[in-house]
């Protein structure tokens, strides 16, 4: 674009004139501009944003599980197939799980469906 305006200068001073002839050119410049630093500003917004969930991710969360027969103390992230852990009042439990014993618990999964209305759990049933 700096081209296209360069271009329509020379083309206008050619043309029409010193002060008439800059008229194109100079819009062209400014509209490039504009353009510029409103995408600069939005960029260094969104990066700022980003950093901000960067942070909010490497937040530490710790959740007790058992492992191998033994209880573990591991971050939520370190969670795999098979472990079992231990959810208290206020836990954040992964998507992928299943609640083997306990009562009946009230779970928020707005973060996973939007939806704001609590959801009813119950423990698994296993029937052979």
């Amino acid at each position: 674009m700096l081209v296209a305006a360069i271009v329509s200068i020379v083309i206008g001073l050619i043309k029409e004139g010193f002060p008439d002839g800059l008229v194109d050119g100079v819009s062209i410049a400014m509209a490039l501009v504009i353009i510029t630093v409103v995408s600069s500003i939005n960029n260094l917004i969104s990066e700022r944003k980003l950093a901000k969930l960067v942070l909010l991710n490497n937040v530490k969360r710790p959740v007790m599980v058992i492992r191998e027969r033994n209880d573990m103390l591991i971050e939520i992230w370190e969670l795999v197939v098979g472990d079992i852990y231990h959810v208290k009042a206020g836990s954040e439990i992964p998507a992928e799980s299943l609640y083997l014993h306990g009562g009946r618990m009230l779970i928020d999964e707005s973060a996973l469906t939007g939806e704001s209305a609590y959801v009813d759990k119950l423990p698994a049933t296993f029937d052979n």
